[in-house]
């Protein structure tokens, strides 16, 4: 296992949607929401790295009948996601905060009909990822549904794949200055989920492909 040293992002909680807005525009946004549509009929959701609160605001203001824990390991986000909430009117009994390490996190068996990775597994390594996938699965109902936002690296166009390594390129050395963080290239998560009894449902790209969003479920266990 790698470092159990959370990345630490306490002074940068209040900048990162602005520094966010200013790097990638809308792009990352419209890639988090491109499939929240299909969470009709799920109620309790689990969000890994909600970060400060813009996805969970929405997704709260979207569907009133939905429960969210929301699992960050960064106190100050999780603040910052609660002043988004409350300057938003939403009622604090419909999320609850845990501020935990994904890779200490117990979760019940069977317990949230959809799982939110948002621009998460980019933050781990194969070992971590490994360990987080298998926790991520047992933690889902039978029909549960997983959803991942990333960066991605096409293999099919060329200005796709330079853009991409262009952009992993100045984001990793930047963010282990900005929050010690020790991942310092992308893992193949998909091929992680696939070995763990994962299946891709949907997926759509943005940005020449160097933005992916994904919707997997996982096959019956045998």
């Amino acid at each position: 296992m790698s470092n159990l040293r959370a990345s630490n992002y306490d002074h940068f909680a209040k900048y990162y949607a602005v520094s966010e807005y200013l790097t990638f525009g809308n792009r990352l946004k419209k890639c988090r929401e491109a499939w929240v549509n299909e969470l009709l009929g799920n109620e309790n959701i689990l969000l890994l790295g909600d970060g400060d609160g813009r996805f969970s605001t929405a997704l709260l203001q979207k569907y009133p009948h939905i429960n969210i824990v929301s699992l960050d390991a960064n106190q100050a986000m999780l603040n910052q996601a609660q002043r988004r909430r409350k300057k938003a009117g939403i009622s604090d009994n419909r999320l609850h905060n845990r501020c935990e390490d994904v890779r200490i996190w117990r979760p019940a068996n069977g317990q949230y009909d959809a799982i939110f990775a948002q621009f998460f597994f980019d933050s781990f390594h194969e070992a971590d990822l490994e360990m987080i996938i298998i926790k991520i699965r047992n933690a889902l109902t039978t029909n549960g549904q997983l959803f991942v936002s990333d960066f991605h690296l096409p293999d099919d166009t060329k200005i796709g794949k330079l853009r991409g390594r262009l952009t992993l390129g100045i984001l990793y050395p930047l963010f282990k200055i900005i929050a010690d963080l020790k991942v310092q290239h992308l893992a193949d998560y998909s091929r992680i989920l696939f070995r763990h009894g994962f299946e891709l449902n949907k997926e759509t790209f943005y940005s020449q492909k160097t933005l992916v969003s994904q919707i997997f479920s996982s096959k019956p266990k045998s």
